[in-house]
């Protein structure tokens, strides 16, 4: 038996991170997989974070399988993290576009 796809978005609460999670959510659905949400805040911003991350289950909930998690770090250029994971990933890496 095949592993179910999982999914592994980053979101920031931009409408990009929302398309991206529609995205991921309409490949879950396809073939019956799951999503795991994450974002990045700095220190003093874990109300933000839990924002986002309340904001991106209004996307999910519903859809499909899906959790959360937010994770305490520095600040990054955005662009600079899709990149990172693409150059440095071992699986598949879908990067959403404007």
């Amino acid at each position: 038996m095949k592993d179910r796809i999982r999914i592994l978005v980053g979101v920031d609460g931009s409408n990009h991170s929302d398309r991206a999670l529609l995205e991921a959510a309409t490949i879950a659905k396809k073939f019956s997989g799951s999503v795991k949400v994450i974002t990045v805040y700095g220190r003093g911003m874990e109300k933000k974070a839990k924002e986002i991350l309340e904001h991106a289950e209004l996307y999910l909930e519903n859809e499909v399988e899906y959790t959360t998690s937010s994770i305490l770090g520095s600040s990054i250029v955005l662009g600079s993290v899709s990149r990172r994971v693409v150059a440095n990933a071992n699986c598949n890496v879908l990067v959403v576009k404007k």
